[in-house]
């Protein structure tokens, strides 16, 4: 009877310790009050299976089985419940849940439809990022340092354009901590980048008559103009070094539809739509089905105002590309903004 009783007051006390843990979260006060509740709980535990196992044998290695078992379960439980908590308030939650989301979609690859932006943003964007993912943090407006230095944290692992951006603006933190963890990601990725063009730059200069060689160095000189981390003019320095090895890389080797894709990349960033489109046509022009080319030539189309053209550019792009669900959403909305929209297939 006695045993019954200690072990269902454990049980009201641990009750009581998970409650007040998921109200007052990791505050010093609620950690406190929650490692003593687990204590009595622990002790209590011990108590009545010290008594039923008394009365019932007697035996002393019975007693000390029960009490070491009643020890380390509930402590182990404790810190695995602390664990949970700490992840949960260390990483912004809405940002875990965004990632994970993103990441399921990424490896379905089904033919489902991606929710479309509510207005067109960063239109020069998706010719760059062909069929990869560019998960978003998001709750970064939330005043508790240590989330946001947990989304610092993630944005850094991401690495993509948008990410790098938001960096930059966590840079400018109230909180030191925030601060100091974007600006490390910054210096991370600016370190990267200059060390593998450095090490392009020494491999083109050494092989001159490679075209691999300097379509490599102009690859990473674009990424890093698109990586976000670059002001106005260094970005500038990057374009010119990246088209300069592009067109290089033609002289030795004509045939390359990726690069005239690249090189209609560059004039999109230039805002020069007219020479981006003679690339873009130059590159499908080598290979006719090539969906970065076709993408780059719907953008061109939309800034020249030719809503008419897109139509069958989009199901060019859906008979050859099946799965291309991203870019088509995107297409399919520029259509709808600009009343061109009958002539798709669906």
């Amino acid at each position: 009877m006695l045993g019954s009783f200690f072990l269902l007051a454990s049980l009201v006390l641990e009750g009581l310790a998970v409650s007040l843990l998921i109200k007052e979260g990791l505050s010093n006060s609620g950690i406190s009050l929650v490692i003593l509740l687990h204590l009595f709980a622990s002790a209590s535990v011990t108590l009545g299976l010290m008594q039923t196992l008394k009365k019932e044998s007697g035996y002393r290695n019975w007693i000390l089985l029960g009490t070491s078992l009643t020890l380390t379960i509930p402590v182990g439980g404790l810190l695995g419940v602390l664990l949970l908590f700490f992840l949960r308030n260390k990483l912004d939650p809405e940002a875990v849940s965004d990632l994970c989301d993103e990441y399921k979609k990424y490896m379905s690859c089904s033919g489902r439809r991606k929710k479309l932006p509510g207005k067109i943003v960063n239109l020069p964007e998706f010719v760059r990022q062909g069929t990869e993912i560019e998960p978003a943090v998001q709750g970064l407006s939330d005043k508790d340092a240590s989330r946001r230095a947990g989304a610092a944290r993630i944005l850094g692992k991401l690495g993509d354009k948008s990410s790098l951006e938001r960096l930059h603006s966590l840079a400018k933190d109230s909180y030191a901590v925030v601060r100091s963890e974007a600006a490390s990601h910054i210096s991370e990725g600016h370190e990267e980048f200059t060390t593998n063009i450095f090490q392009a730059q020494k491999e083109s200069s050494a092989h001159p008559e490679s075209s691999e060689a300097h379509r490599i160095l102009a690859n990473i000189a674009l990424e890093y103009c698109e990586s976000g981390l670059l002001d106005t003019q260094a970005k500038k320095t990057y374009l010119d070094l990246a088209e300069t090895e592009y067109l290089e890389s033609l002289t030795l080797e004509a045939e390359q539809a990726e690069v005239y894709n690249n090189l209609g990349r560059i004039s999109i960033i230039k805002q020069n739509f007219l020479e981006a489109r003679e690339r873009f046509e130059k590159a499908l022009s080598y290979d006719e089905d090539n969906l970065r080319a076709l993408l780059g030539m719907a953008q061109c189309c939309y800034e020249f105002g030719e809503y008419e053209k897109i139509p069958s550019i989009c199901n060019r792009i859906r008979e050859k590309h099946p799965h291309p669900d991203r870019f088509l959403d995107i297409i399919s909305f520029w259509t709808e903004e600009s009343g061109a929209k009958d002539g798709i297939k669906y």
